[in-house]
């Protein structure tokens, strides 16, 4: 994913305004959301991707991979990007370089939070089986 992560910093290195404030209110937003909310077949996910870290993973990542939080905090996205299904991955690589492409292209910096992107896949769970994914991404800085 080499050409994805020089998109990605190339995306977020247009911003020269990098407000942690921001990220940090957001993520207790989540974190309030995610003890509020009933536990469901979805999980979030908040992504640093300069360092390709998690900052925030909520309580039902584990209900839906049987991976734990600190499975997937301590593997970083090469841990979760192992999980996904060999068909998939290819077709999700090529699909984030055109989002990346267009972002860098098309949207200003201050517009980034303005975008959805969406993309759906294969996850495999620590059994062995398949849960279909539906991702949902928005840059915050």
């Amino acid at each position: 994913m080499g050409v994805v992560v020089d998109l990605i910093d190339k995306i977020f290195k247009t911003d020269d305004v990098y407000d942690q404030n921001i990220i940090e209110r957001k993520i207790r937003k989540i974190q309030e959301l995610d003890r509020l909310l009933p536990s469901v077949e979805s999980y979030y996910l908040i992504t640093n991707v300069n360092t390709q870290s998690f900052e925030y993973v909520s309580k039902n990542f584990e209900s839906v991979t049987m991976y734990s939080s600190s499975d997937l905090i301590e593997g970083g996205a090469e841990f979760l990007h192992d999980k996904i299904h060999f068909f998939d991955l290819h077709r999700l690589k090529d699909a984030v370089r055109t989002m990346l492409s267009f972002t860098v292209r098309a949207v200003r910096g201050v517009d980034h939070s303005n975008i959805l992107y969406t993309s759906t896949y294969r996850l495999r769970r620590k059994d062995g089986s398949y849960v279909n994914i539906s991702e949902q991404v928005t840059p915050i800085h």
